[in-house]
């Protein structure tokens, strides 16, 4: 019985281990796209403008590595750490970071369209000018983020932790901004579209009503003390 339950052990640990010949094709030529990259450390490594479209690096630690401009669309990041990592610029389209931890990243025009970030942690990172484009993104944590200039268009916003966060110039188009957390938030100058605002005091912040589009607004504090704006 215990040779049977060490074999089931090491059978699963092989099964979460990345391919070496994956990890060495990567190091060497900068670009491994369908790799299994399961578990692998790349903490600090030189990464920019890497191709990894499609590839699976579920629980890799890239603490402190280098993608910018990288290709990681459609790539498995869940549970995935990478701390401080830079990705400036990278295309991050259609992937999955459930659960990851990206706590002070660089993001500085990256491109999310239709990524997922279920309970993903994005604290104090810099995501300025960077694209949220039908994403899911509740439970995600934003404490403390640059946010600037950044759009956020038809995403999942439930429960998602904006507390804290520098969103100036930023745009929300057709989403639900109702169980999001905005405490402590700098909202000047957002644009707010075809989205659900209500409840919300935005009295204190820079805004006219050119920033405001279609929106549902019902008990909504605006900054020239009018409320109830489109309110059903």
């Amino acid at each position: 019985m215990k040779k049977v339950l060490t074999l089931i052990f090491l059978l699963a640990t092989e099964c979460y281990t990345f391919d070496k010949n994956d990890l060495n094709q990567l190091l060497q030529s900068n670009s491994c796209e369908y790799c299994d990259l399961t578990n692998a450390n790349l903490k600090r490594y030189n990464l920019q403008k890497a191709k990894l479209t499609g590839s699976n690096l579920t629980g890799s630690n890239f603490s402190g590595a280098d993608f910018t401009q990288a290709d990681l669309s459609y790539t498995n990041l869940s549970n995935s750490i990478g701390y401080i990592a830079i990705f400036k610029q990278s295309n991050i389209e259609g992937a999955d970071l459930t659960g990851s931890k990206f706590n002070g990243a660089d993001f500085k025009h990256a491109n999310f369209s239709d990524a997922i970030l279920v309970n993903s942690n994005f604290s104090n990172t810099n995501s300025s000018n960077t694209i949220f484009d039908g994403c899911n993104l509740k439970n995600v944590k934003f404490k403390g983020s640059n946010l600037k200039k950044s759009k956020i268009l038809g995403s999942n916003l439930f429960n998602t932790d904006f507390s804290g966060a520098n969103l100036t110039g930023a745009s929300f188009e057709s989403v639900d901004l109702t169980n999001s957390n905005l405490i402590n938030t700098k909202l000047d100058n957002v644009n707010f579209i075809n989205s659900e605002i209500s409840g919300i005091n935005l009295a204190k912040f820079k805004l006219s009503a050119k920033n405001f589009i279609n929106n549902k607004m019902c008990d909504t504090l605006l900054p020239w003390n009018e409320s109830e704006i489109g309110c059903e």
